[in-house]
């Protein structure tokens, strides 16, 4: 019986090897169409196997819940940046780098076009990108203080946005923002003045969003 096992399994892994084989055989077809992500940057690599007449590709994208595609750029087939000999295949593979500056859902879109402008085939991926900071936090100014200082940030996409006050412990002071925000340069007071309890030391203040979070350190001075 366990021999019987041993014989299928390895006749499903032939079975399916000779199926991948016989797919990356077939002319001009993509293959290893695939995405790497890191602080923005995405890494498209994809592969095109024994390439006929293939003059470039096209890479366009866009972002969930709009319906056309953007350009980001074309690729010349020449600059290929291997290329493998597989028994009857040759496999040619090709990378790309692309920056965005927005949190989302994206498609990138990978299109195949031959010698006279004609699309061959096109592959499409779907891929969330949640590591880039969508605002950037300054220093309070001035820096210490007393009575008020201004805070100020600027947001890089619209969402909802809390600026909160805290003290040296950790106990929260006051709520200066708890709103949705438009992309833009804020600049919002926080007066001591309104809170006499307040002696001179370190404070903190803590910009969030719904993907980012920071914090940073300013000093009354009475």
């Amino acid at each position: 019986m366990k021999l019987s096992i041993t014989y299928k399994i390895l006749f499903y892994l032939l079975f399916a090897s000779a199926i991948s084989f016989a797919q990356t055989d077939v002319p001009n077809s993509i293959s290893g169409y695939s995405a790497k992500i890191k602080k923005g940057s995405v890494t498209l690599n994809w592969k095109i196997s024994n390439p006929n007449n293939v003059s470039k590709f096209r890479l366009e994208y866009k972002m969930k819940g709009t319906e056309e595609y953007k350009l980001i750029d074309e690729v010349l087939f020449a600059s290929y940046i291997k290329k493998e000999a597989i028994d009857s295949v040759n496999l040619y593979s090709f990378s790309y780098k692309d920056k965005r500056d927005e949190n989302g859902v994206y498609f990138y879109k990978l299109s195949t076009y031959d010698i006279h402008g004609a699309a061959i085939n096109s592959e499409e991926i779907k891929l969330g990108i949640s590591e880039i900071s969508d605002f950037k936090l300054h220093q309070n100014n001035p820096n210490p203080f007393n009575p008020t200082t201004m805070i100020t940030y600027d947001l890089t996409s619209a969402g909802n946005v809390s600026l909160n006050v805290y003290s040296l412990t950790g106990k929260l002071i006051v709520q200066l923002i708890n709103e949705v925000q438009a992309a833009g340069t804020y600049n919002v007071e926080f007066n001591s003045a309104n809170f006499p309890e307040l002696s001179t030391g370190i404070y903190f203040y803590k910009l969030q969003t719904n993907y980012s979070s920071d914090i940073k350190k300013m000093i009354l001075a009475k």
